[in-house]
């Protein structure tokens, strides 16, 4: 493998020379089922993921370093066949390169941590595209407090929520309980927000009259979520939003707005649960208003002339 040319991590040139039969074999078989591999790409991930996670292991417990080395060339592999631009390469090195910080961790559960890492930026890519560098920063100030997997995977539900991913808030109060004081300390402190707690209990900072938030949805023609303008209604304690074609869940509050397709509720269910009578809300301008739902502190309404739900602190 050309990449040991380059490597300095003894233990690690060790292995590639020993085990370069095994390497090659598997990158062949792997360009056979997925096409050729830029090995300049796999040689990056080499240098500046696989070596230094390996580097921080204990010498004690280097006798996993072939394991753990297999494991992360194999997701190398993998990722690089799924990258779609140069971005989300650069994210994903960084993703993985926090196995770094807590290696007593990764020894103990390899798959387990490399797995949640693809699958929080399996979903911060598709619900904030934009935010992904941010959950790896946060991360990366509040890992190395981690001691036990667990600590990891729930601080990393934590710092999704707080790079926008709403939906997860009612998991998230227990998630940052069950945290160790060292971690919700560094959380708190990469937050910087004074009651840290209170945020749990309401969904926007304080305001004394209904405030225009932010709009959720859109056009599908320009990348949102409804082919018809929507309507939406309140059903126990969640708002959904339909077109008539699908049904999406609302969520909302100061960190981020995310729409979740809800397959189990019914585009007719929400149609029929519609208010009959809309009472405009004082300070909303708007004619065509068509539908408005109201949780403790959120306002949500549609227009007849928008594809967009529009949202108020109310």
């Amino acid at each position: 493998m050309a990449e040991m040319e380059k490597i300095t991590y003894l233990p690690l040139i060790k292995h590639l020379k020993e085990a370069g039969g095994f390497y090659n074999e598997l990158l062949k078989n792997h360009e056979l089922q997925q096409g050729t591999i830029n090995t300049d790409q796999l040689t990056e991930w080499m240098l500046h993921v696989v070596e230094p996670v390996l580097k921080n292991i204990e010498d004690q417990k280097l006798g996993h370093l072939p394991r753990l080395c297999r494991l992360l060339f194999s997701r190398g592999l993998s990722n690089q066949s799924k990258q779609s631009s140069f971005a989300y390469s650069q994210e994903t090195k960084a993703a993985f390169l926090m196995c770094k910080e807590m290696p007593e961790c990764f020894v103990e559960s390899p798959v387990r941590i490399l797995n949640a890492i693809e699958s929080a930026l399996r979903s911060i890519r598709e619900y904030q595209r934009e935010r992904v560098g941010e959950w790896i920063s946060s991360m990366s100030e509040c890992i190395a407090h981690c001691e036990k997997v667990d600590d990891f995977l729930n601080c990393g539900r934590v710092c999704a929520w707080l790079s926008g991913l709403a939906h997860l808030k009612t998991r998230v109060k227990k998630s940052f309980e069950s945290l160790p004081l060292d971690v919700q300390s560094a959380i708190k402190k990469n937050t910087a927000h004074p009651d840290f707690e209170k945020l749990f209990d309401k969904n926007w900072n304080h305001q004394t009259s209904l405030t225009f938030v932010t709009t959720m949805g859109d056009f599908v023609g320009f990348g949102g979520a409804f082919e018809q303008p929507p309507v939406i209604a309140k059903i126990e304690d969640q708002v959904f939003a339909t077109d008539g074609k699908s049904t999406l869940a609302l969520f909302a509050d100061q960190f981020g707005q995310v729409l979740v397709e809800q397959s189990n509720v019914e585009p007719n269910h929400i149609l029929s649960t519609l208010e009959s009578r809309i009472d405009k809300p004082k300070g909303i301008d708007f004619d065509d208003i068509r539908s408005i739902a109201r949780l403790k502190d959120t306002l949500f309404l549609t227009r007849a002339s928008s594809h967009c739900v529009f949202v108020y602190v109310n």
